[in-house]
């Protein structure tokens, strides 16, 4: 009898462990444009990837990092090793960046 029930749990414990892992960030994933009037000619595009890897595309370079949510907060660890830190909206993204400003990113496709 316990035999039993240890193998009939085990299976069960793996699919909500797996489901719960899968469906942790399913909405955050996607592109991300940004539509920010305060970084003028500065197209970019932000694209968080499933595995927790995205990159920050402009008009000048391609950044590639890991990101990682906490509450609203979005952390992009950079390859370099900083951090930039942004917040999830109703709309989308808002990142601020000292010196560059704000970027607002609108999501575009999942």
């Amino acid at each position: 009898m316990y035999r039993a029930f240890k193998s009939g749990l085990i299976p069960v414990l793996f699919c909500l462990l797996l489901l719960a892992a899968c469906s942790e960030n399913p909405d955050r994933t996607g592109t991300y444009q940004n539509v920010s009037d305060s970084v003028p000619g500065n197209s970019s595009v932000l694209q968080l990837r499933g595995d927790y890897q995205g990159t920050w595309e402009t008009e000048l370079d391609r950044i590639h990092f890991y990101w990682r949510v906490e509450g609203q907060i979005l952390r992009l660890d950079m390859e370099n090793g900083t951090t930039i830190t942004g917040e999830f909206t109703d709309q989308g993204i808002r990142i601020k960046i000292p010196g560059s400003g704000t970027y607002s990113f609108e999501k575009i496709s999942t």
